[in-house]
């Protein structure tokens, strides 16, 4: 006979594990349909482009372990930092990875992207020319970085379609070379900002051709030269920073009519000059500080009057009246020319008395001359001698 009083109790453990293992497995086990796949397949061209960048970045943290296998995932959020449309990326989105390495030029195969953010890790090298190669690109954050060599100068093919690029941010990098002038071509910029990097050159006057600009921030650096007066046409720009740089000259009045502007910064810099009145009454001193030239921005930077013009400056465009004195000289002057010629006249009177053939007599030059030649010692020494020698025909003749 079997002992059914044993049996029941060990149905009822197994029961009870079948019924906790089934909890368990609700709990901890994810639903299928969590990675289920939509149907959406990346393209070739795409997947070879991220596969292309994983191999050049180093993931320390392992976030980028999902981009793996066939790709089936890329489009349906199982690929970290990756968004798609019509399975093509359109972002990348990994800033705080801790990523090291540096960003592949096979970049430029995503030709559909619109942003790529990687700011704030650990990539160097250099920003990949492809990047001019896609046509769609509306934003670049590469920020907080360790990015070298110089800013693409081919940057108005960025976004060449319609020129789309609107943000490019590159600040706290260690890039170099010059001003790109290239930018001034992105019309439909809004934001750029290259801080803190080592940029050198001048700002181009076609800086003014973005006229969606809101942002513009290029403070630590190296630029040279005069701040654009065309920077004032910039009616939309709200941020201005071009502080710690090697700016010259004055601060553009311009600048005053930008009525959206609510931060402006030019501080150390070598700019000279008074600083506008509504600049310096809209922004406190530390937008100025570190100009020894620059006044007028603070009640202990009070700018020099302006000197009064010398007497000499004074008397040169006026006409001077003549004294009393400048008269009688004036007058005296004359009358010595007038008895000047008398006496002349006189002397050539007395050369036709002294010898009565006129081709023998000396004419009144060959007489002024031998006046000239006569030193005052020889008339001291002679003057019972006369001062006309008398040709010997002539002599003979009176007698």
């Amino acid at each position: 006979m079997i002992n059914t009083d044993i049996d029941q109790p060990k149905a009822s453990l197994r029961s009870r594990f079948l019924l906790h293992l089934i909890i368990c497995l609700l709990f901890f086990v994810p639903p299928c349909s969590s990675q289920a796949w939509d149907g959406v397949v990346i393209t070739q061209a795409d997947y070879q482009g991220l596969q292309a960048v994983k191999q050049e970045l180093i993931d320390p943290r392992g976030f980028l372990r999902s981009w793996n296998g066939s790709g089936f995932s890329a489009c349906s959020g199982g690929w970290a930092g990756i968004k798609c449309a019509q399975g093509q990326v359109i972002v990348i989105q990994l800033p705080w990875k801790s990523l090291g390495g540096r960003i592949s030029e096979k970049i430029g195969q995503l030709q559909a992207l619109r942003k790529l953010s990687l700011h704030d890790n650990n990539l160097g090298g250099s920003i990949p020319m492809s990047l001019g190669l896609i046509p769609n690109l509306r934003g670049v954050q590469l920020f907080n970085n360790r990015l070298t060599g110089s800013i693409p100068a081919s940057l108005d093919t960025w976004g060449s379609k319609s020129l789309n690029l609107r943000v490019l941010s590159l600040d706290h990098n260690s890039l170099s070379g010059p001003f790109p002038f290239s930018l001034c071509n992105l019309t439909q910029l809004q934001d750029f900002s290259f801080s803190h990097n080592r940029i050198r050159g001048t700002l181009p006057s076609e800086l003014s051709k973005l006229t969606k600009l809101r942002k513009m921030d290029i403070s630590g650096n190296s630029v040279s030269g005069h701040i654009p007066e065309t920077l004032g046409n910039i009616s939309s720009l709200i941020h201005l920073d071009l502080s710690q740089n090697k700016l010259t000259g004055e601060i553009p009045i311009s600048i005053s009519d930008l009525e959206s502007l609510n931060f402006f910064n030019v501080s150390y810099n070598n700019l000279s000059g008074p600083v506008p009145t509504l600049l310096s009454q809209k922004f406190n001193s530390s937008s100025f500080v570190g100009n020894s030239l620059l006044c007028g921005y603070s009640v202990s930077t009070p700018c020099p009057t302006l000197p009064s013009p010398s007497p000499e400056k004074e008397r040169k465009p006026s006409h001077r009246n003549l004294s009393t004195k400048d008269i009688i000289l004036i007058a005296s002057g004359a009358l010595l020319i007038v008895m000047l010629i008398l006496i002349l006249n006189t002397l050539k009177l007395a050369l036709h008395c002294v010898d009565p053939t006129p081709s023998t007599r000396p004419e009144a030059q060959q007489v002024m001359t031998q006046l000239g030649e006569i030193r005052p010692e020889e008339t001291t020494a002679t003057t019972s001698e006369p001062l006309i020698d008398v040709p010997e025909a002539s002599a003979s003749t009176s007698q």
